[in-house]
């Protein structure tokens, strides 16, 4: 499986969005393109919620993902009730086949503006592959990824907007969730620049493997796309299985 993700700088609005979206997923030769948080929008929190996608900004997502035959995964500000942060994985036939709203909502701007989600999303299908959604925050506890681990997920795709000083996540962080959960991780980030709200996000966006090796990385300002091929196979290669050899009834505690 080929998979590719997108760095750059936040679109002026969200038709241009949807135009770097279609450029990018034709020119992507990739089965799958990940895009960052709140790519239709950006990450902008201010007036959050004049930013909320409309069903016609959606179902020209769905059209891009099904005249390219790739799925599309992206960021989007959405309105049922509340307001949410979350993510959609649209097939490569153009259907919506995952919609997941950010959990761990980060900082007191993220709070005022948005309700959190309240379940870890659904599994899906890529190619035969079973995936999951998370965003951003939500990578940095343990316990969300984990979970999705343990229903099958094989790749975990975490659109996000990381920020200075918060490299160590980049990093660090990414790589050992990969490890622990025996999975791939594919990290899209803003590149590096400071937005109009003072956010200077850090870029360093990555795909890394089951065994904790990153197989593709941007620096911190460099913008475009990168692709890499997803052997599942390597899955069932590394020598450590951290989820075969788990003692669950040692962890009780974690479930307070």
């Amino acid at each position: 499986m080929k998979l590719a993700f997108w760095q750059g700088r936040l679109p002026e609005s969200v038709g241009a969005a949807l135009d770097e979206m279609e450029a990018t997923v034709s020119d992507a030769d990739a089965d799958v393109v990940v895009f960052p948080e709140l790519f239709l929008g950006g990450y902008l929190l201010e007036d959050a919620g004049a930013r909320v996608s409309t069903p016609a900004d959606l179902a020209r997502a769905q059209d891009i993902a099904a005249r390219n035959a790739t799925c599309v995964v992206f960021g989007y500000f959405e309105r049922s009730g509340s307001l949410y942060n979350s993510a959609l994985a649209i097939n490569a036939e153009g259907a919506v086949v995952a919609k997941y709203r950010k959990t761990h909502l980060f900082g007191a701007a993220e709070r005022a503006a948005f309700s959190p989600g309240d379940r870890l999303g659904d599994i899906f299908d890529i190619k035969g592959v079973k995936a999951a959604l998370l965003i951003c925050y939500d990578l940095e506890f343990c316990e969300a990824p984990r979970a999705l681990a343990l229903r099958g997920a094989k790749i975990l795709i975490v659109p996000t907007a990381n920020m200075k000083p918060y490299d160590v996540v980049n990093d660090v962080v990414v790589p050992v969730r990969a490890l622990e959960n025996h999975a791939f991780v594919c990290y899209c980030n803003w590149a590096e620049f400071v937005s109009a709200e003072g956010v200077h996000f850090n870029g360093r966006s990555s795909i890394c493997g089951p065994d904790g090796h990153v197989l593709e990385k941007f620096d911190d300002i460099s913008c475009g796309v990168k692709t890499t091929d997803v052997h599942i196979q390597d899955i069932d290669e590394t020598e450590d299985d951290y989820l075969q050899d788990r003692r669950p009834e040692l962890y009780a505690d974690l479930l307070r």
